[in-house]
């Protein structure tokens, strides 16, 4: 949790800086795509599948980094892209791969409350 204090600390230091901000400077910008967080290219992008995928890795980085949740719209919108173009194996992957960190989360919230 020391990349969540180094957040914070930014956030304190800063005030007004956004959370995505302090993030994308203390992960040196795994939060980003194409220098953007994932939701700036929510809309803009919402019908590029790769611009999606590219998304869905930065939130997994994300959490690899510094364990926040990662948003589920691109997952959602890869989900639909693929279905739209009957990839029905690469919509069920990405749904896998979020339930997978969902599912991790959950496990670590229920052991630590233990």
């Amino acid at each position: 949790m020391d990349a969540l204090r180094e957040i914070f600390a930014r956030m304190r230091s800063s005030p007004g800086k956004a959370l995505g901000e302090a993030i994308a400077e203390a992960t040196g910008g795994v939060n980003l795509v194409s220098g953007k967080q994932t939701w700036e290219l929510a809309d803009e992008k919402k019908h590029d599948i790769e611009a999606m995928k590219r998304c869905c890795d930065a939130e997994l980085a994300t959490y690899d980094k510094v364990s926040l949740v990662p948003a589920p719209y691109c997952f959602e919108r890869v989900a639909i892209l693929a279905r739209k173009l009957k990839d029905f194996g690469q919509e069920i992957a990405y749904c896998e791969k979020y339930i997978a960190v969902v599912e991790g989360l959950l496990s670590q919230e229920k052991h630590s409350a233990d």
